[in-house]
């Protein structure tokens, strides 16, 4: 629960950051809007007769490329506020769990 509200919090934040033309992982976006891009951009590659190019990047894992107190340190000096920024720490730094097994929970570890 926790994830989502600091999701919500941030995704109105950052949707206002992205370009038009970003469609993954937005509210909304579904993949026809995808296709329609690349038939948009391959009919204008025609008519200009140039070539036409799309980037489709995969970002799999990216959270585990990225040092978490730069992304912490960006996000203040692009004037985030420093409860949401404290919201993301706790979700990426300080989260913790347990296993809930026939009624019986382990002992708490770092999510990493």
């Amino acid at each position: 629960m926790y994830t989502n509200v600091v999701n919500s919090c941030l995704s109105l934040w950052v949707v206002s950051l992205l370009h038009q033309d970003q469609k993954g992982f937005m509210p909304g976006a579904l993949i026809t809007e995808h296709m329609q891009l690349v038939s948009e951009v391959a009919h204008l590659s025609d008519i200009m007769e140039t070539d036409g190019y799309i980037m489709s990047l995969n970002q799999a894992k990216a959270y585990n490329r990225v040092d978490i107190l730069w992304l912490l340190s960006m996000l203040r000096a692009m004037g985030v506020d420093e409860d949401l920024v404290s919201m993301i720490s706790d979700v990426v730094i300080r989260c913790r769990t347990r296993v809930c097994i026939n009624r019986a929970y382990s002992k708490q570890y770092s999510l990493r």
